[in-house]
């Protein structure tokens, strides 16, 4: 039968009862169940853009969610229990899809999935146990990964995709950037968080929350006048701060991989601001 690498697309012949089970790729060498299909392309309805050819709002909440779901413990049960073999078919080609989809630069989405490979190998290796693997998705779902990703995405897509000045579209990547220092240090708590979200979601018919799929100048500017407000309520320094989830990421797997990610180094369970659900169309 042939079969086709989910990693880099080769076509390769492997034995007529492979269907089901595990192959390795001739090419590039990634396991992988034979027969798998990938999950179905998203609808073209829900990758709707903005006028100024930005990544959508369902891009900008993507990766969070992805990352949240696969990675950091949602149905964390399953995952746990079943993640050898998630991790060598869909669950890692899922994950890879939606970071590529997810208007991130290139080199980010690049360091996401290097360091969802290097978790990946890791527990199949033997290198991170159950335990520890369970362990490593509750550190990640605590750590500032998600909203640091989802701020980055908002300065992306509301900010630079506006049709605010370059002088505060620049402006506006700073109080980000302060804001996002506020919230890893925690000097801005989760009910801040919730207001300056706030500003940038709608409510949905089921009582829950979304992003919007735009917001005009007015909107942008509100909702950067509002991190800004916080930001210097926190005292946070007015200096450039780069957001950079993939080496808050790395940093949690490279401790993983150390065995240094047990129950009783994790801190105490704190609330964190629960993102606004991806809109259903």
């Amino acid at each position: 039968m042939q079969v086709r690498c989910p990693q880099c697309q080769k076509m390769f012949s492997a034995p007529d009862d492979s269907a089901g089970r595990t192959v390795q790729c001739q090419s590039c060498g990634r396991d992988f169940v034979a027969g798998a299909q990938p999950p179905p392309p998203v609808p073209s309805g829900a990758e709707a853009s903005t006028s100024s050819g930005g990544p959508s709002a369902l891009q900008v909440i993507g990766i969070g969610c992805l990352v949240l779901v696969l990675l950091c413990g949602l149905g964390g049960y399953f995952v746990v229990r079943n993640f050898k073999r998630l991790a060598t078919n869909l669950a890692r080609q899922a994950a890879v899809q939606g970071i590529r989809s997810a208007g991130l630069p290139k080199d980010i989405q690049d360091g996401f999935i290097k360091h969802i490979d290097r978790l990946v190998d890791g527990y199949k290796s033997g290198k991170i146990s159950t335990e520890q693997l369970g362990t490593t998705l509750e550190a990640i779902a605590e750590s500032p990964i998600i909203p640091m990703t989802l701020i980055l995405l908002a300065d992306t897509h509301y900010v630079q995709g506006s049709g605010l000045s370059d002088a505060e579209k620049q402006a506006g990547t700073r109080t980000l950037q302060r804001f996002c220092r506020g919230v890893v240090e925690e000097t801005i708590d989760s009910d801040q968080v919730d207001q300056v979200t706030a500003l940038i979601s709608e409510p949905k018919p089921d009582g829950g929350t979304r992003f919007k799929e735009a917001l005009t100048d007015q909107e942008v500017r509100t909702f950067l006048a509002k991190a800004k407000e916080f930001a210097d309520a926190a005292e946070v320094p007015d200096e450039p701060c780069p957001i950079d989830p993939v080496a808050t990421f790395g940093e949690l797997v490279d401790k993983a991989l150390a065995g240094l990610l047990t129950p009783t180094t994790q801190p105490a369970r704190t609330r964190r601001s629960r993102p606004p659900s991806v809109p259903r169309r």
